[in-house]
């Protein structure tokens, strides 16, 4: 006859609209579960806490079903035993003789021309638009793109290193991130951002360039407690939220906003 039967779809509407409310659910308690895991994590002691893996857990904000064995632990243990090949044939080279001092700048040096050889470098800081890419600060991101900004790679650097016996800490500088090897007159430091170590004068024109009037490190910075590991994810995280404010993400900044909160209440807690 021509004449085509139109059947309601009201069944099928709502059967949609519950399965799009049963994803919801299951979106909102893996952020809850990451949350936790997250704060389970960031409130042990500070000897205890795992940065690299807080770090990790701190990108499930983002993506909360993130696996994160297959995106960041393996791909730094994959980059630890290199490294530490490197680091044993560097150690036979040098000898017995070497001192304390000339074998963490000799690790240093030697961390930062493995990883500038796997391709990690900062990402383009005359770009804003690249800069502050919430990716830059996204553990997982950072090791699958092989760029982020100066933090985020010290992170990477930071875990690289301990597998050759370098312990690098964070030195509280303000505007940009150093890690820091040694101490005394003997220390130095580790800019992840351009891969390479640097004096504490070199770290001065750096900081100079970046505020645009002198900057000199006061003579006792290599001897001041290392920066605590919540107060690393803190900076992190304020990276984030600028990141997330500039950029109108008001589902993301009110996420990152609740570990803001769970680190702010530890740190001020621990004061």
């Amino acid at each position: 006859s021509g004449v085509r039967v139109c059947r309601r779809s009201g069944g099928g509407d709502r059967q949609q609209s519950a399965e799009d409310d049963a994803a919801l659910d299951d979106v909102s308690v893996a952020l809850r579960t990451a949350l936790a895991r997250f704060e389970e994590e960031v409130s042990k002691d500070d000897r205890s806490l795992d940065l690299a893996r807080a770090a990790a857990l701190l990108a499930l904000h983002a993506e909360p079903r993130l696996d994160l064995e297959a995106s960041v632990f393996a791909p730094i243990r994959d980059l630890q035993e290199r490294f530490r090949v490197r680091a044993q044939d560097l150690e036979r080279m040098a000898g017995p003789g070497l001192s304390e001092a000339a074998r963490l700048h000799a690790l240093s040096a030697a961390l930062c021309s493995f990883l500038s050889f796997e391709g990690f470098h900062g990402c383009d800081r005359a770009s804003e638009d690249d800069f502050y890419r919430a990716d830059n600060s996204l553990l997982h991101k950072v090791l699958e793109r092989k760029t982020g900004i100066p933090i985020s790679l010290a992170v990477v650097y930071r875990e690289v290193g301990l597998a050759a016996g370098l312990e690098l800490w964070g030195a509280n500088f303000p505007g940009y991130f150093f890690l820091g090897y040694g101490r005394g007159d003997e220390a130095g430091l580790v800019d992840a951002f351009t891969g390479r170590t640097s004096s504490g004068a070199q770290a001065s024109e750096v900081l100079t360039e970046i505020f645009n009037r002198p900057v000199m490190l006061q003579p006792g910075w290599a001897d001041g407690p290392a920066l605590p590991h919540v107060v690393f994810l803190r900076r992190m995280v304020s990276n984030l939220e600028f990141v997330y404010r500039r950029d109108g993400n008001l589902s993301q900044s009110a996420r990152i906003t609740q570990y803001a909160q769970v680190l702010d209440r530890l740190i001020q807690n621990r004061n």
